[in-house]
């Protein structure tokens, strides 16, 4: 995406004529906005039509913007608060700023005024916020039985089942256990070889890019290869999206996109009636799922008809040179039901969000170690020159070495973590422990209440960190040691 256009994204239909005095006050948006990028997203991928496009338009002035009569949008100068990075801070307490930024940023707002624990409502809903570590234990793993992913669930039924991110306690459960074998240490070893070979494809690329003398996204390079990397280990598929731009690699995209954009949405406008006939949005959405559900039941089928059913034990012995792919040993497992609906829905969750977080810790690390002190990206890479010594490729001994490169994983998804915001859902009256908080009866939770837990937050808090709680530090988890 190129984040360096000043203009925005421009309407279908010619935009209603503005009055000389609004006119006056337009100005071009900082293209290092938040809100710039947002929009270069709408443009970028082409889904400007239909009932959802009505929305972001209806969101867009009310959030203090208006398209002038070239049919581009520009903000309107009193609205410095939307757009301005510099004023975050200063974002009011009203449903406004809901529309200016991801909420994630808008709760670190609130936290800082409000503290561990707050309500937040806007229009008919109402979510509680939850910055502290022990109240998010408490929800996550001391009762989670009495929690569900609610409106996470609700949104990625469609695309995903009952995936491990939108599944319930009990289906969790049963699948997490199902798959965990699959992740044995020679699957691990042979999975490193894998990654080198996706790795030194993408080294190859970004070479040729930069000996042409331009530049390259390496969020976007990184999102390839993570995909790349997901395909062949759990599929023992190649998109080659890294040297290529297929019609899967953009199903994917445009499906995470609009997972994002339910996720945000006031109205659940994908279930509305004829949603699927009369908005060009949600039509293509039908389509790019119905192609990733032929690619991945063809995947599935062809895995079943060469089905060797073996024990765990046997399956880790296995050799499986010419498909060591995660979806082989799950078919082959003794006792795994590979005529349900439950394989698809595992397999779908892991091509769709299991690719996208990857590329963003990586993005992150080398953003960080980039723009910070040099040392650190020295010791890195001294350790590995350390570790590897005349080897070519890593096995897993050598990656559990490199401490000081995890390390600098590790801040990555304190600072950046996927995801910044975790949803639950109380599926009965409960007490949150008072935590970091002021109430020593703790926090009455009542059935039905939607939840926020603040990952950012947490992992930010001055109370937990220190001072240096918003310092890239890898050195931290190095002490702690």
């Amino acid at each position: 995406m190129d984040r360096t256009t000043t203009t925005t994204s421009t309407s279908t239909s010619p935009p209603p004529p503005i009055d000389s005095e609004t006119a006056l006050r337009l100005e071009v948006l900082d293209s290092k906005t938040y809100e710039a990028s947002l929009q270069e997203t709408w443009k970028a991928s082409e889904a400007e039509k239909g009932f959802d496009w009505e929305l972001e338009k209806l969101r867009r002035r009310f959030s203090g913007m208006e398209m002038n009569d070239q049919g581009e949008w520009m903000k309107v100068g009193s609205a410095d608060w939307t757009f301005s990075p510099a004023k975050r801070d200063l974002l009011e307490d009203d449903g406004t700023t809901l529309a200016g930024g991801p909420l994630f940023l808008l709760l670190a707002t609130y936290f800082k005024k409000y503290g561990p624990v707050f309500n937040l409502a806007f229009g008919p809903k109402s979510f509680l916020i939850v910055n502290d570590p022990v109240m998010a234990k408490h929800i996550l793993k001391s009762s989670p039985e009495a929690y569900d992913k609610g409106v996470l669930a609700e949104i990625l039924e469609p695309i995903m089942g009952k995936g491990l991110i939108p599944a319930d306690p009990q289906t969790w459960k049963v699948r997490r256990r199902a798959l965990v074998p699959g992740f044995h240490k020679r699957w691990l070893n042979r999975m490193i070889d894998l990654f080198a070979d996706c790795g030194d494809r993408l080294n190859e690329d970004v070479a040729s890019c930069v000996g042409r003398g331009g530049a390259t996204e390496m969020e976007e390079r990184f999102c390839s290869v993570s995909l790349d990397i997901i395909g062949k280990a759990v599929f023992n598929y190649d998109f080659g999206s890294v040297t290529k731009e297929s019609p899967v690699v953009k199903a994917v995209y445009r499906t995470l996109r609009e997972s994002e954009h339910r996720s945000t949405s006031f109205i659940p406008y994908w279930n509305l009636p004829f949603a699927a006939t009369f908005m060009e949005g949600q039509r293509e959405f039908r389509r790019d799922m119905g192609m990733l559900d032929d690619i991945l039941t063809e995947l599935i089928n062809d895995c079943v008809k060469t089905r060797r059913e073996a024990s765990v034990e046997e399956l880790e012995e296995r050799d499986n040179s010419d498909d060591p792919s995660l979806l082989r040993f799950l078919v082959d497992m003794r006792g795994e039901d590979v005529e349900s609906k439950q394989l698809r829905d595992d397999m779908m969750t892991m091509l769709i969000a299991g690719h996208e977080t990857t590329a963003a810790v990586l993005t992150w690390t080398l953003f960080e170690l980039c723009a910070g002190d040099r040392r650190m990206l020295e010791d890195i890479q001294d350790e590995i020159d350390e570790v590897m010594g005349d080897k070519e490729r890593p096995d897993y001994d050598d990656i559990v070495g490199m401490v000081k490169l995890r390390a600098a994983l590790i801040e990555s998804l304190r600072l950046y973590p996927e995801p910044p915001v975790l949803i639950r859902r109380a599926l009965k009256d409960d007490v949150l422990p008072q935590g970091g908080s002021k109430l020593k009866k703790g926090v009455k939770i009542m059935k039905g209440a939607d939840i926020f837990i603040s990952t950012w937050n947490i992992h930010r808090s001055e109370a937990l960190w220190g001072p240096t709680a918003e310092k890239f530090d890898p050195s931290r988890w190095c002490r702690a040691r």
